[in-house]
Order: C-alpha cells, then sequence, then structure tokens
C-alpha cells in the first residue's frame, strides 16, 4: 500500500480544493513586491553572516538584480538583521519557527537542525511567482536567470543515494503546497533529521525536475566538474568564514577557497587577509596524505622574520649549513632598510609590501611541508632543533614549539606558567606544517587579522587559536637542557616588565574569542621531551 509521503506531490496538482490555511501573511507583507522572481537564504545565528555577506555579493557579482531574501529566527539579534539590510537589495524578515518534529540532541541543536525547517516557510511567499533557495554555504559564479524558468522541486540529485540535495531548490510559492507542507513534514520521517530528508520524504523521486550539476557542485568536485560550476556548494564542516572550527572535519581546496574569497571581497565582515602568493598545491584542513600519523620527510624550510637586527645573517647562515635544512627564507620586515645580499646559497628573501606581524606566515614560496618559523635573535643549538623535527613528524598536523604558554577565556589570564598545561607554543622557535601559513596567510577574516596590526602583536596566539581549532590537536613542547640564545629577550615588544605586553595579549585572546574564535577546550600538559627547562641565555650566539 502505498504511502502519502510517496505520493503528496500528486496531492498538490491534482487533487487540491480550496482549504483554510494557516500561512504567515507577515512574511509576505514584510517586503513590497519589486519582481516577480527572488533569492532567497537562511540564517540561523551570527556566525552565519559572513556567509550570506558573501552569497549576497555573488549574486550581484552575477549581474542579478532580483531582491534576496533572508529568513531568521526570532534568535537573530537586531545588529546582525540591520547588517542584513544594509547588503544591496537584500531583506531580512522574521519567520516564526516551526516544530521541529525529531529528538532535539546537542548535536543537533548545534548544526541548527531545527532552525533549517524553516526553509518551509518558502512556499508561503506568495508575493512571487518563482524564488531560488540557496543555502547559506552556497555563492553564484555565473548568472542562473535560466533556474527562474524551471518548475518548481527543481534540484540537483546528490552524487550517492535517491535523494535530491535542497541547498539549491527552485520554489514556486502556493498557498495549498505550503498547507500541505506544514501539515504533514511532522509525520513525513526524515534520512538525516533535517529538512532535506523531510523534503526527499514528501515529494515523490519522479516528480522532483533534475538539475545539471553546474547549479550545485560541491566544492571539493575535480576541477573540471568546479570550473563548469555555476552555483559552488560548500558542503561539510569545514566552511570557508569559520574553517577555524572545523575539529579535524573536511578540507577546502585552494581553488574552491579563492573562489569565496573572491566573492567576499570589501565586505564588512567575510572579508578575507589574502596577503601573498597563492599557493595552489595546499587545500585548508585534513588529508590522509597530509595529517596521517607520522611523515618521512628528510627536510624542513625555515621562515625567519627579521626587521632591524644584524643577527639575521649570522642565523639564517646557521640555518643553512644544517643538512636537514632545504632553504631559509628571510621575511623582511623592514621596507626603508637596506636590502642586503644572502650570506648563502640556500637563504632566499620575502619583501612584503607592508610592515606587519601578519607577514611571518608568507609561505608560498616554500618547498617543504614541514616550516620551522622563527624570530631573528633565538639561537636553538642543531641537535635541539633536530630533536624537535623529529617530533613534528611523529605528529604533523600539531604544531610543535620550544616556547609554551596557556590562556584561559576569562579575562586577565593569559600566563607564562604552564603547570596546568599549556595550549600555545610561541612562534618564535615553532615547527608547523605549511598549509596552516597558507590557511593564515589567505584566508582568515581581516576582522582578525587586522587585530594583530592594530596592536603589533599577538599573531602567535591568532595563529595558534586557528591551527589548534583546525585539527582539533593542542600543541606540543619540545624542551631541552641545552643552551638557547636570546638576543632580544630584554628589548623586544614582549621583553621590558611594565611595557603592558601581558595586558595587549589578553586583550587580544579576548578580542579573538569575541570575533568567532573557538575557546581554549583543548590543552597540552607536560613536555614531549621530559628533559630540564631551557636554559635561556641573554647575549649574542657567539657569546
Amino acid at each position: 500500500m502505498e504511502s502519502y509521503r510517496s505520493r503528496l506531490i500528486i496531492l498538490f496538482f491534482l487533487l487540491l480544493t480550496p482549504l483554510t490555511v494557516a500561512i504567515d501573511t507577515s512574511i509576505s507583507e514584510t517586503i513590497e513586491q519589486v519582481d516577480r522572481h527572488a533569492f532567497a537564504s537562511l540564517l540561523c545565528d551570527p556566525e552565519t553572516l559572513p556567509a550570506v555577506e558573501a552569497l549576497a555579493h555573488s549574486i550581484r557579482f552575477a549581474d542579478h538584480d532580483e531582491p534576496f531574501l533572508i529568513i531568521v529566527p526570532s534568535s537573530v539579534p537586531d545588529f546582525v538583521v540591520g547588517r542584513i539590510n544594509d547588503l544591496p537589495n537584500t531583506h531580512a524578515f522574521e519567520a516564526d519557527s516551526l516544530p521541529y518534529p525529531f529528538n532535539s540532541t546537542a548535536d543537533r541543536m548545534s548544526i541548527h537542525k531545527p532552525c533549517r525547517f524553516l526553509k518551509l516557510q518558502l512556499w508561503g511567499l506568495t508575493r512571487w511567482r518563482k524564488i531560488i533557495f540557496l543555502d547559506a554555504d552556497t555563492i553564484i559564479r555565473n548568472n542562473v536567470a535560466e533556474l527562474f524558468e524551471a518548475p518548481g522541486f527543481s534540484a540537483v540529485k546528490d552524487p550517492v543515494g535517491m535523494n535530491y540535495n535542497t541547498g539549491v531548490i527552485v520554489i514556486e510559492p502556493s498557498r495549498y503546497v505550503y498547507s500541505l507542507i506544514v501539515n504533514n513534514y511532522v509525520h513525513a520521517g526524515s534520512y538525516n533529521v533535517g529538512d532535506q530528508g523531510a523534503l526527499n520524504a514528501l515529494i515523490d523521486f519522479d516528480a522532483w525536475n533534475p538539475l545539471p550539476m553546474r547549479y550545485n557542485t560541491f566544492h571539493t568536485a575535480p576541477e573540471e566538474a568546479f570550473n563548469d560550476a555555476k552555483i559552488v556548494h560548500y558542503s561539510g564542516d569545514a566552511k570557508p568564514w569559520n574553517f577555524w572550527n572545523a575539529r579535524g572535519h573536511g578540507r577546502i581546496p585552494t581553488r574552491a577557497f579563492v573562489e569565496w574569497c573572491h566573492m567576499a571581497e570589501n565586505t564588512p565582515t567575510a572579508a578575507c587577509h589574502m596577503r601573498g602568493k597563492v599557493d595552489h598545491r595546499e587545500k585548508v584542513g585534513l588529508m590522509k596524505k597530509r595529517y596521517r600519523d607520522s611523515v618521512d620527510d628528510q627536510f624542513l624550510s625555515v621562515l625567519l622574520s627579521t626587521y632591524n637586527r644584524d643577527s639575521w645573517s649570522e642565523l639564517s647562515l646557521f640555518y643553512a649549513k644544517l643538512d636537514f635544512v632545504k632553504e631559509v627564507y628571510v621575511v623582511w620586515q623592514n621596507m626603508n632598510r637596506t636590502r642586503e645580499p644572502a650570506p648563502h646559497e640556500k637563504v632566499r628573501f620575502v619583501y612584503p609590501d607592508s610592515d606587519s606581524l601578519n607577514n611571518r606566515y608568507l609561505a608560498a614560496d616554500l618547498s617543504e611541508d614541514c616550516v620551522y618559523i622563527c624570530d631573528d635573535d633565538i639561537y636553538v643549538p642543531a641537535h635541539t632543533l633536530m630533536s624537535g623535527f623529529e617530533v613534528w613528524k611523529q605528529n604533523p598536523a600539531r604544531l610543535v614549539g620550544f616556547y609554551p604558554r596557556m590562556w584561559y577565556p576569562i579575562p586577565g589570564s593569559y600566563t607564562v606558567n604552564i603547570a596546568g598545561g599549556y595550549n600555545i607554543v610561541l612562534t618564535k622557535g615553532m615547527f608547523a606544517h605549511r598549509s596552516f601559513l597558507t590557511a593564515y596567510s589567505l584566508f582568515l577574516p581581516k576582522r582578525l587579522t587586522n587585530i594583530v596590526d592594530e596592536h603589533m602583536n599577538c599573531e602567535d596566539i591568532l595563529f595558534n587559536m586557528m591551527a589548534v581549532g583546525m585539527t582539533g590537536l593542542p600543541p606540543l613542547a619540545v624542551m631541552s637542557n641545552e643552551t638557547i640564545h636570546d638576543v632580544g629577550k630584554d628589548k623586544g615588544i614582549s621583553g621590558p616588565k611594565g611595557s603592558g605586553h601581558l595586558r595587549v595579549r589578553d586583550y587580544c585572546v579576548q578580542s579573538f574569542m569575541r570575533l568567532g574564535m573557538d575557546q581554549p577546550t583543548l590543552a597540552s600538559r607536560g613536555s614531549i621531551l621530559p628533559l630540564a627547562r631551557k636554559n635561556h641565555v641573554v647575549g649574542a650566539i657567539g657569546d
């Protein structure tokens, strides 16, 4: 016996009779009718605002002037609604929540499964003849006016299985269809306990109108399919606007990330840092070949940042002479300083066009996966450096360094006391995978990297927060009983007491968290090598 679910579409178009339906007419009346066509999306929380900004910009970039409607639940703050309404021809409106027909577990609530059922309200927007719904994690690359000529329930079939992906769907608003959907979805079931499963349960498979994949192409698609895409869908746990919260799940190919950042350019919240050259070798996120349990790399690259100290030359020569160092790149931060010749054939230079601590992660020219990031005032003996490299090879998804620190989400708690653990290793001596440097230099939002420029501080905190959030793995500290010379220990921004350095760093922590960085739920305890604490010597290397 056929269930009502599999034949509901027949009810829509063959057996409909006039009904008294309870449609939230305020949704349709919120916005003046300016066109027979519209785009629509859904925003469930303030964290999704950058995605909506990028999507709105992509719609205009593709030469569309149709209204862009954003459904928001009542829980979204007023300032977010205001930011949406400031976007060109974009309108936010609050829709009544629909009952969630499944258990509201913590996991389901965290990814807004109940909120996503607000999508069903779109069938009640009868002021528009056709609506193209787009998930917030999509962008339009080329004009899609032809979709407005497609029939309702047009969508792209998922690559696997017998379901249609409702991240992009053509909707024909109808009071009757709206009534039948909202009155029956609670009983329809859902293979993913979400709106997509419910719609696929309600609408017979043969009743959908299939669209070519170019109208809903996953960002991980092969290059040929990606290049043919008109709409790119960033499906999965890693999202371009908060990729640092993926905790080891998902990846974003560089080409897809660059495309999203292009659409987000000049937007208030979403704009990417995009400093340095694009390295298309990289994929931001986890890959089996990259972050497996261990690697057998024989060489590393050194990235040394310098400003005014002459010690860069001696240090770069020291690194260049080590057998396991493939190359040494010196980031020449002071644009007004006379450029000097390389002291060794392995030594090369990066010349940024501005002075910024964010420049210390410019990695597009590096050839090795392992990058040793260091300052121009720290000398680590060769044996200790090699030990750190060996530790990194066993833990290539982690940051490995010689200077651990701890911060908490409580104001005033940034500390060098690591008795209770640590969640940072400073970049004055750190091993990191090159992909982390790519992620920082290109894809972190400007709203975060601008804080580093504002205070000329905290780039190491931001780098750690990003990397730990991406992988879900805390850093590792390598402690040594060999002598480490710290030439600038009492002269740099973190040197003199009373300089306010710790206060500034604590302010950075609070600012990064407020702007979307995750809290420090991951921390390490103890060092990877249970040796004595480092023996610091203040002074020149030869002293």
